[in-house]
């Protein structure tokens, strides 16, 4: 049940399995911005994919009541979210989107950071939108191709390692790493699950 395959790759690294915050209920970005920055000086690969999960919620410095922690709960679900909770009208579209925004400038702060500890150029863009009422809609609901969701950013910037920063964070295991770990009875699947890949 992998959705990359290790051997296609110098190397991967499932920061999801081993720096979870349980508190937050995501991946924290300074993990993914450690990892990148230890990949980047011990390995010198030809490119680097970095896949921050934030501006997906759970909106870390903003967090939202009544959001549950998922990153994703797919088309229309009931678990609670800042879309379901718009579509209820429970929380204000202004309320979410200050948030979205903090969260946006949040994981744009750990970009900042990582082009300066990393030499080369840096793509930043998405893999998908989110809608904010567009077609009455909300979030990013599963087979729903609205422009407002495909229509992604695409910015470079050329990245310069300074050594600003020296990462702390080490896996628990060597890559690939083959388990969850800090998460009593939790497993691939249940991380998967809150970010939204199952």
């Amino acid at each position: 049940d992998r959705y990359l395959d290790a051997d296609a790759f110098a190397a991967l690294d499932e920061v999801w399995k081993y720096a979870w915050d349980g508190e937050a209920g995501t991946v924290p970005a300074a993990a993914v911005t450690d990892r990148a920055i230890s990949l980047a000086r011990e390995r010198d690969p030809d490119r680097l994919v970095v896949h921050y999960m934030q501006p997906h919620h759970p909106f870390v410095p903003d967090p939202l009541d009544g959001d549950d922690g998922l990153a994703r709960t797919g088309s229309h679900s009931n678990a609670e979210n800042p879309w379901v909770l718009l579509r209820r009208g429970e929380v204000s579209v202004e309320r979410v989107w200050t948030a979205y925004e903090a969260n946006l400038r949040h994981v744009l702060g750990e970009v900042e950071s990582l082009a300066a500890n990393v030499d080369g150029r840096i793509a930043v863009t998405a893999d998908h939108g989110n809608l904010f009422g567009e077609w009455g809609l909300y979030g990013h609901p599963m087979h729903t191709p609205v422009p407002a969701l495909l229509k992604v950013p695409w910015a470079t910037v050329d990245g310069a390692d300074e050594g600003a920063r020296e990462p702390t964070l080490t896996p628990p295991e060597p890559l690939p790493v083959s388990r969850v770990h800090g998460g009593e009875g939790e497993t691939d699947r249940d991380r998967l699950r809150a970010l939204g890949y199952l």
